[in-house]
């Protein structure tokens, strides 16, 4: 999907739920193909948790916080 194109600006949540996402499963991502890792991309991206209405308000109340980032876990979990 992103290719050369440079990557969409994304919200600070979203930013941040692919870092950890990536980051815990660093081992898995790093043996997978490119497509496989760009469809963890494009999972989280369309996810409910990262829709533009569920980032509006109280997005760091401790329990969003801690689902956006379970999910993108589990995301990234190939």
């Amino acid at each position: 999907m992103l290719g050369e194109e440079p990557l969409p600006r994304l919200s600070k949540a979203t930013t941040e739920a692919i870092f950890v996402g990536a980051f815990r499963n660093y081992e898995k991502l790093n043996r997978a193909d490119h497509n496989t890792v760009n469809n963890c991309y494009i999972t989280l991206r369309n996810d409910i948790l990262f829709s533009v209405d569920a980032l509006k308000e109280g997005l760091a109340a401790t329990e969003r916080v801690k689902a956006r980032l379970d999910r993108a876990v589990e995301i990234f979990d190939v």
